[in-house]
């Protein structure tokens, strides 16, 4: 008996802390979203073409695709309570939008990709040995590719713009994992901002279009993983 009180000590740290887990964890993930669009702007008059008419339009019929390279640390076993969780992501992303006119007939065509740099930080906790959950926060930068169709009174007219843009949103998932790998689910909740000076095909010099983009949605994805 005296002996029975120390081993049993001991078998339960061992499970204990093969129910902690320490997350260093490296991820494809892939999956679709639906949100959306908001753009404020103005025409700027070439020679021809639109003249100074305003370019304020939102809705959300829209189509989103999501890819990314993920890599996320808790530097340490994960306690009873969970531990802290850092990571990056580097991803790829593709939307397509039609969006009408607030003040006049018309519509909208913006079709976007982006290259994408994120650093998460937050909170992982562990269910078992082989499944654990996070919830983090995200910032980041990215590269913008804009295609622009615009049809309204004045004419129909198509353009495209490179240019940089910030995002920032929140993220939770479930992982389950077995030997080193793993797979897992995700949604997540994105707002991307940027800013446009879009040549429009039309006039010598050519009228240009000056917009703010918004664009907000619901990410729903999937997750292969391996864990180091």
């Amino acid at each position: 008996m005296s002996h029975a009180l120390p081993m049993l000590m001991i078998s339960w740290s061992a499970l204990a802390a093969a129910a902690e887990p320490t997350i260093a964890d490296l991820r494809l993930i892939g999956g679709i979203g639906h949100g959306d669009s908001r753009i404020d702007g103005r025409t700027r008059p070439g020679t021809g073409g639109p003249s100074g008419e305003a370019l304020d339009a939102q809705g959300d019929h829209d189509e989103r695709e999501h890819a990314a390279f993920q890599a996320l640390t808790s530097g340490r076993a994960l306690g009873a309570y969970g531990g802290p969780l850092i990571g990056i992501e580097l991803g790829w992303r593709t939307c397509e939008s039609d969006l009408p006119l607030d003040a006049a007939a018309g519509e909208l065509d913006v079709d976007s990709r982006a290259w994408t740099c994120d650093l998460m930080l937050g909170w992982a906790h562990a269910l078992s040995s082989r499944w654990h959950v996070e919830a983090t926060g995200f910032v980041g930068l990215g590269r913008l590719e804009l295609d622009f169709g615009y049809a309204a009174q004045s004419g129909s007219y198509h353009g495209d713009d490179r240019g940089m843009l910030t995002e920032y949103g929140a993220r939770v998932g479930g992982y389950w994992t077995v030997g080193r790998f793993q797979i897992g689910a995700e949604a997540r909740w994105l707002v991307e901002r940027a800013s446009s000076s879009i040549g429009l095909d039309v006039g010598t010099p050519e009228a240009t279009a000056i917009t703010d983009l918004e664009q907000r949605g619901l990410f729903l994805m999937l997750a292969l993983g391996y864990r180091l």
